[in-house]
C-alpha cells in the first residue's frame, strides 16, 4: 500500500515538473516573438542607423538643447549606449546614443530608426533627450562591460 501512495506522488511530481518546464518553454518562446523588440549588440547595422541619426540633426535643429551645426557631423560620433531592433517589413531600431566631439559629450537622445528592406533609412521618433551625466554613467558601464567580457574572453583561450 505505501509503495503505491510513493508511486503516485512520484508520478504527480514528473506531470508537475513536465508543466512548469513546458510554462517556462512557452513564455521564452513569447519573448523571442517576431514583432517585439529585442536587445541587440553593437553592429554596423547599428552604427550606421546611430549615424544616420547624427546626419539628420543637423536638419532638426531646436529638438534638443545641444546642436548639430550643419557640416559638423563629419567631426562628431555618434556612440550607441543602447539598442534593440524589431522585425518588421525593415528592420526598426529603438536606440540610446550619445554625442561625441572628441571626447566632450555634447548630449544624448532616444530615438526609433527604420531601414527598409533596400537598406534606406529614416528617423521615425526623435525621442527624450539624454543629459551627459546619463551618457557618460552609460558608456562607462558599457565600456567596463567589454572590458570584462575581453578578459573573459582571454580566459577562455
Amino acid at each position: 500500500m505505501r509503495f503505491k501512495s510513493y508511486l503516485s506522488l512520484l508520478n504527480i511530481l514528473c506531470v508537475l515538473m513536465t508543466v512548469e518546464s513546458s510554462i517556462e518553454q512557452s513564455e521564452e518562446r513569447r519573448r523571442r516573438m517576431v514583432g517585439g523588440y529585442s536587445s541587440i549588440t553593437q553592429s554596423a547595422d547599428v552604427q550606421n542607423a546611430a549615424d544616420f541619426v547624427l546626419a539628420e540633426l543637423q536638419d532638426h535643429e531646436g529638438i534638443y538643447s545641444f546642436s548639430v551645426p550643419p557640416g559638423t557631423s563629419s567631426r562628431l560620433k555618434a556612440y550607441v549606449l543602447e539598442a534593440k531592433q524589431q522585425v518588421v517589413a525593415g528592420m526598426n531600431f529603438r536606440l540610446k546614443i550619445g554625442i561625441f566631439e572628441a571626447n566632450t559629450c555634447l548630449g544624448g537622445l532616444s530615438c526609433t530608426v527604420f531601414r527598409d528592406l533596400k537598406g534606406n533609412y529614416s528617423v521615425s521618433t526623435f525621442g527624450e533627450e539624454i543629459g551627459c551625466d546619463t551618457v557618460l554613467d552609460m558608456k562607462n558601464e558599457l565600456e567596463k562591460n567589454e572590458a570584462s567580457e575581453d578578459e573573459e574572453s582571454e580566459d577562455i583561450e
